[in-house]
């Protein structure tokens, strides 16, 4: 049979075929089959390179996570690695979701309003894992000291924070006042995010918690918490710290206090993390404000920068110690409805669980002050001539020292951070004056008088 260009034949049970068409169909079958190998080809080079990218990041993670000879300190980035945080988060970051995100939950303001906070260190999956490390916290129950609430004061509302590295374990922690009286909290977890390097000892997560404990507050006093779960003998989840958060009204004094109060999970494995809380607006003048900070997990590996408000600070090395709480001086502007907060350690993984913001009005009445106990801090000489002295108790640093006349003027004002301070007085004229002190911890105030 013949076609054009083709020429067919059909001999001893076999087709053949001659002429132009054939040759080329005989180039093009060839060309097909070239190109199908090459596909294959391809596929296999592409299936060896993504195993080689898994079994390299599968490698990395382990030799990073699990060396604990001197190369890498579990809870610490490892050397020229940095997770891929934004494709391991849950949650996409907004307010009132704690997700890798910092999120405004408490807002209030009133007279006479200010807080208080105690904390105390819990964690104790550091036992035996490096000598560098911070020492373990205190065995269950712990103790909670608060100090700073006016004898008339009125308890507004308490909270329960405490973060752990684990699975999200349910937690109803067990808070015993200073009277005895004691309550069974179950915790809400009101944010998660990736684990703080902690993974090569079988920690897979990080979570912050919350539990509203005002039906348990009353005064000030030793209060103790239990039921944290930790490691040992839990293998899977260890908390850090817990801190007992008070927020009160002081029915005597007259200026006008506000307190914003942002929580979550936000952790760093080496990177600068920055948020910005919302959900306020600052609708009174006022004349002194401090922003606040509660991070968890830090292990003495280089200072902390902060940036909390827009104003500057640091965490030094020394004070590192699993569950760091601090206060700083800041400005707040009438009208403002946004706070910056940034923290940087490059060589250390933390949890930031708490920012904040606490301002006032320089309406502070001079006849009532806080009462607080004597052993907290201590004024000296009273009354003053020429300078005055500030003494706080072991750990707590005071941050700035506010002098206000009988008008409620500020008078004066110093930074500093130290436990203690001398301040020159000379030109003060003679009477009496309110002592305002902001220390890491607490906000203290104390009737003074120059004679």
């Amino acid at each position: 049979m013949k076609i054009r260009g083709l020429n067919i034949f059909f001999e001893g049970g076999h087709f053949s075929l001659s002429g132009k068409l054939a040759v080329n169909i005989f180039w093009l079958h060839n060309i097909l089959y070239i190109s199908t190998m090459a596909l294959k080809v391809i596929k296999r080079i592409q299936f060896f390179f993504l195993v080689t990218i898994f079994l390299f990041g599968f490698l990395q993670d382990f030799v990073c996570q699990e060396s604990n000879d001197g190369k890498h300190i579990p809870g610490a980035p490892c050397k020229n690695y940095k997770k891929n945080i934004a494709l391991e988060r849950n949650g996409d970051g907004k307010v009132l979701n704690g997700n890798g995100n910092i999120a405004t939950s408490y807002t209030t303001q009133a007279t006479g309003l200010n807080y208080t906070i105690g904390s105390v260190v819990i964690e104790q999956r550091s036992i035996g894992v490096s000598s560098s490390l911070p020492p373990p916290g205190i065995l269950q129950p712990a103790p909670i000291i608060i100090s700073g609430i006016p004898a008339v004061a009125t308890i507004l509302k308490a909270f329960l924070y405490c973060d752990a590295s684990g699975n999200g374990i349910p937690i109803t922690a067990t808070l015993t006042n200073p009277g005895g009286g004691s309550g069974n909290f179950p915790m809400t977890i009101i944010g998660q995010d990736v684990d703080k390097c902690w993974g090569g000892i079988g920690f897979s997560a990080t979570y912050s918690y919350r539990a509203d404990v005002t039906s348990i507050v009353s005064s000030n006093g030793t209060y103790s918490v239990s039921g944290l779960p930790v490691h040992p003998p839990d293998t899977s989840n260890d908390v850090d710290g817990a801190s007992l958060f008070i927020i009160y009204k002081d029915t005597t004094q007259s200026f006008m206090g506000a307190i914003v109060l942002a929580d979550g999970a936000h952790v760093s494995t080496g990177l600068s993390i920055a948020d910005n809380i919302s959900g306020f607006d600052v609708n009174f003048v006022n004349t002194n404000a401090a922003a606040f900070i509660l991070i968890s997990d830090l292990q003495k590996i280089g200072n902390t920068a902060l940036s909390l408000n827009g104003s500057a600070d640091t965490l030094f090395t020394a004070s590192d110690d699993w569950w760091n709480f601090l206060s700083s001086p800041t400005t707040v502007s009438m009208g403002q409805t946004v706070s910056a907060f940034t923290v940087a350690n490059s060589g250390d993984c933390f949890n930031v669980v708490i920012e904040g913001l606490y301002f006032h009005n320089c309406c502070i009445s001079t006849n009532s002050i806080n009462i607080v106990d004597k052993n907290e801090f201590k004024v000296f000489p009273s009354p003053f001539l020429e300078k005055i002295c500030v003494s706080m108790a072991e750990l707590e640093q005071i941050k700035e020292v506010v002098f206000y006349n009988s008008m409620g003027e500020v008078v004066k004002r110093g930074k500093f951070n130290s436990s203690f301070c001398e301040i020159n007085t000379a030109e003060f004229p003679n009477g009496s004056y309110v002592l305002l002190i902001i220390t890491n911890q607490n906000v203290y105030s104390r009737k003074i008088i120059k004679n």
